[in-house]
């Protein structure tokens, strides 16, 4: 199983599977395709409606920082050009193969161990908050450890925790920075050695880090002297040598386990695009808007080019019922990956994951769709 986490805001599916293609040619050996007992007739290979095999073993995650270059295109110089730049897309592919080259080449026996940590509050407050009703947070922290299995040496340590990586702000911030994860990971390598890993965990509502809002406390309201703090390089750092610390406190007298079992299942489910402004993009404002309405609408977007910003490909907006029939339920094909290794389990969800979700207290109105 490989696993890439790219300090970047993000990425479109087809892009993903661009780059699990692209080591799968180049490192055949490793990069394999599952094949699946389908209970009737054969074994088979799991495919995306437009044929394309998935990749299974190759899981690639985004920091979702907001202090690096867009891969998304949502940060354009208006609203109708995209944000991307070709040539750093084609840099950022080129280095995740680069990557998970250097790390095949230093395969090594190992052993982990692992932690669900609760985080304890820091002056008095937990150290991240959520900016959205419902207020629910995840305040656990999974740290994963391997080490070699006979010198003991730390290969890598995994953090997964939830607080988005903005501390840098958003759209003043010119500085490209992986912002604190980039600072959590330099002090874990500097303590224990190996390679650290930083996985977002739950930030849709959105779960922010402490420092994000006020050093003082988790509020931003006036009672609160200013965060003097916010949106610098002292704040970001201070924050990540906590986050650095509190991952530390959480391996401290844990056990490795030896040989551990390894598992892997995969779900490609489809997810429904209900978005009627999506939609509007996708030249579909007849079916939105209906009458003359959507017709000017079509018209209009066609003369504009607005259409063009997000063409309905195979890739991006793919349909059970027939791909590019206009009207028919729009679906997004998404893999879900279950991994059990030993004592954990780890799950992907597509995008940003709401903390009420993950934790199961949502509305019941919410949860019974």
């Amino acid at each position: 199983v490989i696993l890439v986490v790219l300090d970047v805001l993000g990425h479109l599916p087809d892009r993903i599977r661009g780059m699990q293609a692209a080591l799968r040619a180049a490192y055949p050996g490793y990069v394999q395709v599952l094949r699946h007992d389908d209970g009737e007739t054969d074994w088979v290979v799991q495919r995306y409606v437009d044929g394309t095999e998935v990749v299974e073993t190759v899981l690639i995650a985004n920091a979702h920082t907001h202090a690096s270059p867009d891969c998304i295109g949502v940060y354009g110089p208006d609203s109708y050009t995209t944000g991307r730049n070709p040539a750093y897309m084609d840099y950022v592919d080129s280095r995740v193969v680069e990557v998970v080259g250097m790390a095949i080449a230093n395969l090594q026996p190992a052993k982990v161990r692992f932690n669900n940590y609760y985080v304890p509050d820091y002056l008095g407050y937990p150290l991240i908050t959520d900016r959205r009703e419902p207020i629910v947070l995840d305040h656990t922290m999974g740290v994963m450890q391997l080490a070699n299995s006979g010198t003991d040496a730390v290969i890598c340590t995994l953090v997964n925790y939830s607080g988005y990586p903005e501390m840098m702000g958003i759209l003043e911030n010119t500085q490209i920075t992986a912002d604190f994860p980039g600072v959590m990971d330099q002090s874990l390598e500097a303590y224990f050695g190996g390679v650290s890993i930083w996985v977002t965990r739950v930030i849709g509502g959105f779960t922010m880090s402490y420092y994000d809002v006020n050093f003082n406390g988790l509020r931003d309201d006036d009672s609160y002297p200013p965060n003097n703090f916010l949106n610098t390089f002292p704040g970001m750092t201070a924050y990540g040598e906590l986050i650095a610390d509190v991952a530390k406190e959480a391996l401290v007298g844990v056990p490795y386990q030896g040989s551990p079992d390894l598992t892997l299942k995969t779900s490609v489910i489809n997810l429904p695009l209900e978005n009627p402004l999506y939609k509007l993009l996708l030249g579909e404002a007849e079916y939105v808007v209906p009458g003359f309405p959507g017709t000017l609408w079509a018209f209009l977007a066609d003369v504009i080019g607005l259409t063009s910003v997000f063409e309905p490909t195979p890739s991006f907006a793919l349909d059970h019922e027939g791909q590019g029939a206009l009207g028919a339920t729009r679906k997004i094909e998404m893999p879900v990956t279950v991994i059990s290794f030993g004592s954990a389990m780890f799950t992907t969800t597509p995008s940003q994951l709401f903390p009420e979700l993950w934790t199961g207290t949502s509305p019941a109105d919410l949860l019974a769709n």
